[in-house]
């Protein structure tokens, strides 16, 4: 059982941001079994414990944004049993060698795959726009539905009446796919959208998009990035920083 209700635990993130005095931060937050003994169990008299920490967001390469990222796939590693991929948990032992096999290849995050099926990235998730212009993403049967790639989604959606997208799909998607997208792109936490311009080796894209970020990307992060200054919205909560 947890340790508070829900919304305390909501009321306790808010006061530790308030409590830093932080407007531009990051926040993670654990929850855990508590001190314990050596056993495999929780000790009898161990106490779930909450930990809040905010923090300054981690940096990222600004060519990541501006030019895009170099991407491989990576086929090595095992991939997480559903209950644990689609939960947000401490256990990042995939998650890190997906991440060193990719690095050690000139990747980034790295994709994963079972077989010939996309699935996720080593913290993230990806999409792909295809020569259909349809905004399309793996099934979330086995993978987290991340809080990023969710209102990607919901963006994407608007972006049909623009004509730059005719549809938003969610379902099986396969290497080829990606390697014959028009636009691929990595969505990572706190609002981090990358596009992404080769993959194995390949360039993806076709005409001026041609391993370049592509327009539908743009319009994704144009609109992140303009809520992030509005800071209003159904995704945003107030933080009592008082006087």
């Amino acid at each position: 059982p947890l340790p508070f209700p829900r919304t305390r635990l909501h009321e306790l993130v808010l006061q530790t941001c308030a409590a830093s005095g932080r407007r531009d931060a990051s926040v993670r937050f654990w929850l855990t079994r508590g001190p314990g003994d050596f056993g495999i169990v929780p000790a009898p008299a161990s106490e779930a414990c909450f930990y809040v920490l905010v923090m300054e967001g981690f940096p990222m390469k600004p060519e990541w944004v501006d030019q895009g990222i170099a991407e491989v796939t990576v086929s090595t590693v095992p991939f997480k049993p559903a209950l644990l991929a689609t939960i947000k948990s401490n256990n990042y032992l995939l998650n890190v060698l997906t991440a060193m096999d990719a690095r050690d290849r000139g990747g980034v995050f790295g994709i994963q795959l079972d077989g010939d099926r996309v699935l996720e990235g080593c913290v993230c998730n990806v999409a792909l726009v295809d020569r259909h212009r349809r905004f399309r993403t793996p099934q979330f049967t086995d993978i987290l539905k991340g809080t990023t790639v969710r209102r990607a989604m919901e963006i994407a959606g608007g972006l049909v009446q623009q004509g730059l997208v005719t549809a938003v799909e969610t379902g099986d998607v396969v290497l080829d796919d990606l390697y014959g997208a028009d636009e691929l792109m990595i969505l990572a936490g706190d609002t981090h959208i990358f596009p992404i311009v080769s993959l194995d080796g390949r360039t993806i894209g076709q005409g001026t998009s041609k391993g370049q970020p592509g327009p539908v990307w743009r319009a994704i992060q144009a609109a992140v990035q303009r809520e992030l200054q509005a800071g209003t919205g159904d995704n945003f909560v107030d933080v009592p920083y008082g006087e």
